[in-house]
């Protein structure tokens, strides 16, 4: 049989049941990123690049405290109980209480801590108000006790619900801020309020989603099983996250520092408009994480990385259109006022089209039982993060910080690829080792 040629494997990948499941993550976070982009068209039309910037500002802050509280749960969680959901029910059962439990404890330390907190992270971003940071302490509480939804969701592969919470959250916020500009009161600070608060709805309305089964399990030594596993291979993905969520928005804060609220909220522009490939990169890892986990064998598994990165190279040159058209899409969508963003927009769009490819690498690397690998090259992140960002955001404001943006992702994906890349010229057919002990 003669080899197939790109067009035919890209026809082939588009009819198999991983890119189906990929559409149904995709289309249901599209949902929920366009009703999260009429939220953004408000506010950013409402309020001006100046006092966009403080709801950026707090924005940024949320996503940096959910993600410093997330651990690698989420990664470590979905790679064992796809394992073991279909072969060892009470084993699955058992590290999804455990995590439940953590979730919720979580959830209540972020409110506690942020209280405590909130005036001295106020005072290193400069005049930032305290209770823009609270309230961005109020919604990670809620997002990251949610976290345990997205877990159990993709370890069921139940594809079709995963965005319903991003749906709900969205919904919500839209209600709020088309009632808030109806009445005349679109604030900074009432804008972040319904951000904060939207995700609370999601949680209450999440819990009746989820399957519950597994809280009427009872086994001590299955629990503890599953905290030591958690323990030894989660110190990676939990160092990764840490690393990776302490850089996530490390620029627009540092660019909070040395800039007006204006600066922040064009580079807050940049960033939203950006979210398009970052969602599809969510919606890929989403389906391709639960069913790396599941494959049993090297060659099963090889198959999978092959067939994710034609996917990848096919969405690639579908995407590259929307770089050339930004500067009209920019202003058509935003208003002349944020035409400043296209330069930063574009710079940042390059570097996720970078990370169509090493999400799904990452994603075999965690399989392969190796995710130091994937720490190592957040090490780096964080690095080049702290140094690019302290020297060339003061000098280039929001450019400075789209071109650290890039430069920290491409420096990441030569650590990430050349593994994947000698795995995929392996010929050996192997069975997946479980992580050493």
């Amino acid at each position: 049989m003669s080899e197939l040629s790109l067009p035919q494997r890209l026809r082939r990948l588009a009819l198999s049941g991983s890119s189906r499941a990929t559409m149904i993550v995709f289309l249901s976070n599209l949902t929920a990123s366009l009703l999260g982009f009429a939220s953004t068209l408000f506010a950013t039309r409402a309020l001006g690049p100046s006092s966009f910037g403080v709801v950026a500002t707090g924005t940024a802050l949320m996503t940096t405290i959910v993600g410093m509280t997330d651990l690698g749960l989420g990664t470590t969680g979905v790679r064992f109980i796809s394992e073991y959901i279909h072969t060892n029910t009470p084993r699955a059962y058992a590290f999804l209480k455990v995590i439940f439990r953590f979730e919720v404890v979580l959830g209540l330390f972020i409110l506690t801590i942020g209280a405590l907190i909130s005036p001295w992270i106020a005072g290193r971003l400069g005049n930032t108000p305290n209770s823009v940071v609270y309230l961005a302490f109020i919604g990670a509480a809620a997002l990251s006790a949610a976290v345990f939804y997205n877990i159990i969701l993709q370890s069921y592969q139940r594809f079709a619900y995963f965005s319903i919470l991003g749906i709900i959250n969205g919904s919500v916020r839209l209600i709020a801020l088309i009632t808030l500009y109806s009445t005349h009161n679109v604030t900074a600070i009432n804008v972040l309020t319904a951000y904060a608060l939207a995700p609370y709805v999601g949680l209450l309305v999440g819990f009746l989603v989820i399957p519950r089964d597994f809280l009427k399990q009872h086994d001590a030594e299955l629990e503890k099983e599953a905290v030591r596993k958690i323990i030894t291979y989660g110190k990676w993905p939990m160092i990764s996250f840490i690393l990776m969520s302490m850089i996530a928005r490390l620029d627009t804060l540092i660019l909070k520092r040395y800039y007006p609220d204006s600066e922040v909220g064009i580079y807050g522009a940049a960033q939203q408009l950006a979210l398009l490939l970052p969602l599809l990169i969510g919606s890929l890892t989403s389906v391709l994480l639960p069913k790396a986990g599941s494959a049993q064998t090297t060659a099963e598994l090889r198959s999978f990385t092959r067939k994710s990165l034609v996917g990848s190279v096919g969405i690639l040159i579908v995407l590259i259109p929307f770089v050339l058209l930004s500067p009209y899409l920019v202003q058509f969508i935003l208003g002349d006022k944020y035409a400043a963003a296209v330069p930063a927009f574009q710079i940042l769009f390059c570097g996720d089209l970078l990370s169509l490819f090493a999400n799904p690498g990452s994603v075999v690397l965690f399989r392969l039982n190796r995710p130091y690998i994937a720490t190592y090259a957040n090490m780096l992140q964080f690095v080049l993060a702290i140094t690019l960002y302290s020297l060339i955001i003061p000098h280039y404001g929001s450019i400075g910080a789209a071109w650290g943006n890039l430069i920290i992702t491409f420096a990441s994906s030569f650590i990430i690829l050349p593994p994947v890349i000698l795995f995929l010229l392996r010929k050996d057919n192997l069975p997946l080792e479980e992580p050493a002990k």
